[in-house]
């Protein structure tokens, strides 16, 4: 069985205590919001921004009075296609923001200030991203290729 069902235009998401959560439809297919440390970080069309958890809500409710309230909002990256949180750090894969081609980029957590950014050979997978305990960084391109950074 499949956990979604459509509901008057919006997606209804079955959570693990069987309680539905409704999600609008301009937030479908897009790539899942990372939680933890106090923040969420929102990718999707356009660039990242990173919201404080309890303002998580208002950014699906009522994107333009929850943008009154986001902790940062980063043009470098947009469109991103996976997002990772780290205990400081926010890592995204997708298009660079200046049409440079597909990068990897590590933003402070706190600021959405740049700390890296590394230029990948071809369009990452979407969800290719994962950050291991000890802060290695694995990405997946489209055409298989699986990629792993050392921490810095």
């Amino acid at each position: 069985t499949t956990p979604y069902s459509r509901v008057d235009s919006r997606l209804e998401i079955a959570s693990p205590d069987r309680q539905l959560t409704k999600s609008p439809a301009r937030f479908r297919g897009m790539t899942p919001p990372a939680f933890g440390n106090g923040a969420v970080v929102i990718a999707g069309k356009g660039p990242l921004v990173c919201l404080d958890t309890d303002t998580g809500d208002d950014w699906i409710a009522d994107p333009q009075r929850a943008a009154r309230r986001l902790r940062w909002k980063a043009d470098s990256l947009t469109n991103c296609v996976a997002v990772a949180l780290t205990a400081d750090a926010v890592v995204a894969v997708g298009p660079a923001g200046s049409g440079a081609g597909p990068a990897l980029q590590v933003l402070e957590l706190n600021d959405g200030s740049v700390r890296a950014t590394k230029p990948l050979p071809s369009p990452p997978l979407p969800g290719g991203l994962c950050v291991s305990r000890d802060g290695r960084v694995i990405v997946v391109l489209k055409q298989g290729t699986v990629l792993c950074y050392a921490a810095e």
